[in-house]
């Protein structure tokens, strides 16, 4: 393949992930409390030409509301009953969805790798998350991961594959990769919907946002806040789930 074609595949794959982010931005928005399916598709090389450390995640998942008794109002009922989150009469909607995320160091075509630097490795999962809006305000969301780290996780066919597709080099070191490992991590998100002026016709409003996520394969917290301006902000931005 020559470079110009490289170059224009690129920019191809480029778009398509930008479209597949304003598919997830508009799904993102409460505004209906429809069925919907979301693809987040993360990737350094598209823009940046590397890969190191982060390089490459995609999920999908599906969300859907939850409006009879049964399984999920369930789940909400118990974890409220036993954490301070998920309060009596809020909105409720489950998603189930699948990703992948794949980890590389800095120098990819030495082997074996710089045992100072990030290892190779691949973290493949399966996950179920609990969405509530409470008065149009507040927005909780707490999702389970369970998966698996290791050559089972795929992180080196997918990379290399890729890259053999696109005539680039391919990682070298893939065979010093984590070990296979089981995991499981839990995260919590909690947003608050701030207005600051206007209505839900046109308005500005401020979301701040603060979460953690724990488990044996990640462990951090967050926080930050989203700053809105347009038509349809009388609810709470949902989190990429």
């Amino acid at each position: 393949m020559r470079k110009s074609d490289r170059q224009l595949l690129r920019l191809a794959l480029a778009v398509a992930v930008v479209a597949g982010g304003f598919v997830a931005m508009e799904n993102r928005a409460w505004g209906d409390d429809r069925d919907r399916i979301t693809i987040l598709e993360e990737n350094d090389g598209l823009f940046f030409n590397s890969d190191k450390h982060y390089t490459q995640g995609f999920r999908i998942s599906d969300l859907h509301p939850v409006t009879a008794p049964g399984f999920w109002n369930g789940a909400f009922d118990f974890i409220g009953s036993v954490a301070p989150i998920f309060a009596p009469g809020g909105i409720h909607q489950e998603s189930l969805l699948l990703g992948q995320s794949i980890f590389t160091p800095k120098n990819t075509q030495i082997r074996p790798p710089d045992p100072r630097d990030r290892p190779y490795a691949g973290w493949l999962y399966l996950g179920a998350s609990l969405l509530q809006e409470t008065d149009g305000r507040m927005l909780e969301n707490l999702e389970l991961d369970v998966g698996l780290v290791g050559p089972g996780a795929l992180g080196k066919q997918v990379q290399n594959d890729f890259h053999q597709f696109i005539a680039t080099e391919t990682a070298k070191g893939w065979s010093n990769q984590l070990q296979t490992e089981p995991g499981v991590v839990f995260t919590y998100e909690r947003l608050w919907r701030q207005p600051l002026a206007g209505d839900s016709g046109f308005g500005v409003d401020v979301v701040p946002q603060i979460g953690a996520t724990v488990g044996n394969i990640l462990a951090y917290g967050s926080i930050g806040g989203l700053l809105r301006i347009g038509k349809g902000l009388g609810r709470a931005p949902a989190p990429a789930a």
